[in-house]
């Protein structure tokens, strides 16, 4: 999680077993939310063309919802099964 929150500003949030969902957020400044959301849970919402994904090695993007062009600006299409869409980083 350094990557993500490099000061540990929101290891409260993490630093547990838990149940993690990551959501999308473009705001244009690269910024990264940790919220506790529930007991043993917490999202992480970020911008999905962040370079902190590919520190981490991310190839691959689900969504299971309909995209933004923001969200998809640095994604090639991989697939489409139902409501979900498969997207690969453009390296």
């Amino acid at each position: 999680m350094k990557v993500l929150d490099p000061a540990m500003k929101r290891d409260s949030a993490y630093n547990r077993y838990a149940h993690t969902v990551y959501t999308s957020y473009v705001d244009g400044r690269d910024s990264v939310i940790i919220q506790n959301t529930f007991e043993d849970g917490y999202t992480v919402a970020m911008d999905p063309c962040s370079p902190r994904l590919k520190q981490l090695n991310v190839k691959y993007i689900i969504f299971d919802h309909p995209t933004q062009p923001a969200e998809i600006r640095c994604m090639k299409l991989v697939s489409t099964l139902g409501s979900i869409t498969i997207y690969r980083i453009n390296d």
